[in-house]
C-alpha cells in the first residue's frame, strides 16, 4: 500500500511476503514436476521409466524423426534445468530477491518490481 504525504511517500514493502510465496512456488514445482512427469510419461506412453533420463532417453529416440517435437522437447528441457537450478540456489541463499522501488515521475507513482540476483 503507498500512501502519499506532502512531501514523500510512504509503502509497506512487500518483498517479505513475495520472498516467502516464491521460495513456496519454486519448491512446490519442482516437487510436483519431479514427482508427476514420468508418473504421466509412464500412463500415456505405457512404458516404465526409471528417472527423468530414462525418459528423455525414450522420448528423444520416439521423436527422432520430427524436428518440431524434438525442439519443443530440449525447450521444456532447458526451463527445468533453469526451474532446478532456482530451487537449489534460493535454498542455498546464493539468490536473493531485491526489493521494491517506488518514485515519481511527472506526479505518477511508479513501483519497480523486484528482480531476482546473485548474491
Amino acid at each position: 500500500m503507498v500512501t502519499m504525504f506532502l512531501n514523500s511517500l510512504q509503502y509497506d514493502d512487500p518483498t517479505i511476503p513475495l520472498v516467502k510465496e516464491f521460495e513456496m512456488f519454486v519448491m512446490r514445482s519442482v516437487i510436483a514436476l519431479k514427482k508427476n512427469n514420468n508418473k504421466v510419461a509412464e500412463l500415456v506412453l505405457n512404458e516404465k521409466f526409471d528417472g527423468p533420463k530414462k525418459l528423455l532417453t525414450f522420448l528423444r529416440k520416439r521423436l527422432k524423426n520430427d524436428e518440431l517435437y524434438l525442439k519443443m522437447l530440449e525447450e521444456d528441457t532447458e526451463w527445468y534445468v533453469e526451474l532446478y537450478y532456482i530451487r537449489g540456489a534460493e535454498e542455498h541463499s546464493e539468490i536473493c530477491i531485491k526489493n521494491f522501488e517506488v518514485f515519481i515521475v511527472k506526479e505518477k507513482i511508479l513501483i519497480r518490481i523486484p528482480e531476482i540476483a546473485e548474491k
